[in-house]
């Protein structure tokens, strides 16, 4: 890798790791972590639409990229449909359901982290520098309030400060992984199998944005201020891409 591989890819792991610190030594109110929510959400929505569905058409055309998406739709709707096997069985052990929406978002990160590295390290390879930072970018800044929103709960549930903050900066390890691969195949992999992995990861940010991160910002803080974070969050991303 060359200082500007690295640069970026350092740049990309900031959120995570400032989200985890701020849940083990901050404390929120529930109306702020709904807002955090609410950010994050209109983050990734805004890149998928603004920035990773355009790059996919370039590369697949319309059909490629519709593809990708309900790939990547159909790949989170599993996860989802394990995940409630998961939550009916930690129900039964009367495990606090703040440890259990951590682990779920955790879980959830996890899947739609591996694609981000990946995008970011191809970006970099065909040139696209300025695509690559300011996707690293919009990724630490909206990383920040996941990593909140996966550590402080299971944090305050559990009090296990350090086993909380390394779960979550754990997020980290994906995004590397996918950074490497994206690395070693840049310039091996096809255009087109490259705008379906693209759209892939979009059709999975997608996702977990209008189902999960901004549906419960809005259902369990307060609307009006919710939907003022979740359009912040978008402005953002816009103003950096």
């Amino acid at each position: 890798m060359t200082i500007d591989r690295i640069s970026i890819l350092l740049l990309a792991l900031v959120g995570p790791i400032v989200g985890s610190l701020l849940g083990v030594t901050i404390h929120l109110s529930k109306k702020m972590i709904c807002a955090m929510m609410g950010f994050a959400g209109g983050t990734m929505v805004t890149i998928t639409l603004v920035e990773m569905i355009p790059q996919s058409l370039a590369y697949t055309g319309i059909i490629g990229c519709f593809l990708g998406i309900c790939i990547g739709i159909l790949a989170i709707c599993i996860c989802d449909m394990l995940l409630f096997d998961k939550q009916k069985h930690v129900q039964k052990n009367s495990v606090s359901p703040f440890k259990k929406t951590a682990i779920m978002t955790l879980i959830v990160i996890f899947v739609h982290n591996l694609p981000e590295g990946f995008i970011m390290a191809v970006n970099l390879g065909d040139g696209e520098q300025s695509h690559a930072i300011a996707l690293a970018l919009a990724i630490a800044i909206h990383d920040i309030p996941e990593g909140y929103c996966t550590c402080a709960p299971y944090y305050y549930s559990t009090g296990k400060k350090w086993r909380s903050f390394f779960q979550s900066v754990s997020t980290i390890i994906p995004v590397v992984i996918g950074y490497a691969i994206g690395t070693y195949l840049c310039g091996i992999i096809s255009p087109y199998a490259l705008g379906t992995i693209i759209a892939i990861a979009g059709g999975m940010m997608f996702w977990v944005s209008i189902k999960e991160l901004i549906p419960t910002a809005i259902k369990e803080g307060s609307f009006a201020f919710s939907l003022i974070w979740i359009t912040l969050g978008g402005l953002l991303v816009i103003a950096i891409l």
